[in-house]
């Protein structure tokens, strides 16, 4: 069924799916989901005509009386029809859910100068530059297509645009991202990289009916902004018919969104925390990232009770890290609506304890969440948790998180 907030029993529900499942990356889109009304509409609506045909053709005069009866019948059918659609606002009609105009644009300045983040420290963004010069972006090119930016990389998964849509996120997207969102609605990711998943996200919306959202979001390194301002702004202006409206896209910090107002947006999500490399900073600047978390593995591993403690202040780090992240994403959210973040790792000491031979980054373990509410004191009354998928492409075991704002 799909996950609407209003399906949470329980402060945190966990998906059934199996995080090892193999999916095919190359199946196409799903269908977009039954009108759940459809079956009770056509019921109603038969048992009026049907008991007004059945009366007429028993009647052998009268016919005046039945006329008039027939009449107050449709119109209680056009009665019951309007009562539904205010009932049920994000229902499917015609292939669109919800209202089809768009809210209106959501005004804010883009910080002149950020401060440097915890996590950039020695290479640890270089993955993204790589992607980024791969991807023979230049400014202004007019010869740059759609179909050239989906052949991209995915910033920092190495796979391609396809494979990530189809193969990794669709089933999630249409899981937590449909149900909680209608056409016209706003929609942010923090740390949106060059605009991609932002770009596949709107592209599984509008398979789905849902049109006319305007999308925000912010990035921490100024090239992937100028890519995503291309693609959401720029692409217009060359043609490109998108399938979304590109709004305000910032160099900023995920940890400090303070340039973007409160409770602005229908759905605030990220689609990765990128998280700390080497937390308390261990080893020198000059270390590369793969140095700094060999230490962090042997200190996850170690019988040595300094080292044990060392990796224990680390995740913990790790663990604030992340909640200035999510705080601020609950925060810029409208109460009521859906925060939602993808792609997360588990605890790097629980990780190599359990798949020592798969190199991944570390994160935070799926029972910290419950935790985190009460530590942090985030205003959500509902989480979700559900395991990713890995492919033939994707070997990284992550998890996917959604949660509701509280309302006021």
């Amino acid at each position: 069924a799909p996950l609407t907030m209003a399906s949470l029993r329980t402060r945190v529900r966990y998906g059934g799916d199996d995080p090892t499942r193999q999916i095919d990356s190359a199946s196409g889109p799903t269908k977009p989901p039954a009108d759940p009304l459809a079956g009770r509409k056509k019921a109603w609506i038969n048992q009026i005509l049907f008991r007004g045909k059945r009366r007429s053709s028993l009647d052998d005069g009268g016919g005046g009386h039945d006329r008039r009866r027939s009449a107050v019948e449709v119109v209680a059918l056009l009665l019951v029809l309007a009562l539904m659609s205010l009932a049920f606002p994000n229902v499917k009609h015609n292939g669109v859910r919800g209202d089809s105009s768009r809210s209106e644009p959501i005004s804010y300045s883009c910080p002149a100068s950020i401060s440097k983040s915890l996590n950039d420290v020695g290479d640890n963004f270089d993955v993204y530059t790589a992607d980024i010069r791969r991807s023979s972006f230049r400014r202004n090119d007019t010869s740059l297509t759609l179909d050239h930016i989906r052949s991209r990389p995915m910033d920092g998964w190495g796979i391609p645009y396809h494979s990530v849509k189809e193969g990794l996120l669709r089933p999630w997207k249409e899981e937590a991202f449909v149900p909680n969102l209608k056409s016209g609605d706003s929609l942010y990711e923090s740390a949106c990289g060059a605009g991609l998943n932002l770009l596949l996200t709107a592209e599984i919306m509008a398979e789905n009916g849902i049109h006319n959202l305007t999308v925000y979001g912010n990035d921490y390194m100024s090239e992937s902004v100028e890519i995503a301002n291309w693609i959401w702004k720029g692409g217009v202006s060359v043609g490109w018919s998108l399938p979304a409206r590109g709004g305000t896209i910032c160099a900023g910090d995920s940890s400090d969104l303070s340039f973007v107002p409160s409770s602005s947006f229908d759905l605030a999500y990220t689609g990765y925390i990128d998280p700390l490399n080497d937390p308390l900073n261990l080893l020198s600047e000059s270390a590369d990232a793969n140095a700094r978390r060999r230490n962090s593995i042997k200190n996850c591993r170690s019988t040595d009770p300094e080292e044990a403690k060392l990796a224990e202040e680390e995740q913990r780090k790790q663990e604030e890290w992340h909640a200035s992240w999510v705080k601020e994403l609950i925060r810029i959210a409208k109460p009521g609506k859906s925060v939602v973040i993808e792609s997360i790792c588990e605890s790097l000491c629980k990780h190599y304890r359990e798949k020592p031979t798969v190199p991944d980054c570390g994160g935070v373990d799926k029972d910290w969440w419950e935790r985190a509410v009460s530590t942090y004191g985030w205003d959500v009354s509902d989480i979700f948790i559900r395991d990713a998928p890995v492919t033939k492409e994707w070997k990284y075991p992550r998890y996917h998180v959604v949660m509701k704002k509280k309302m006021k």
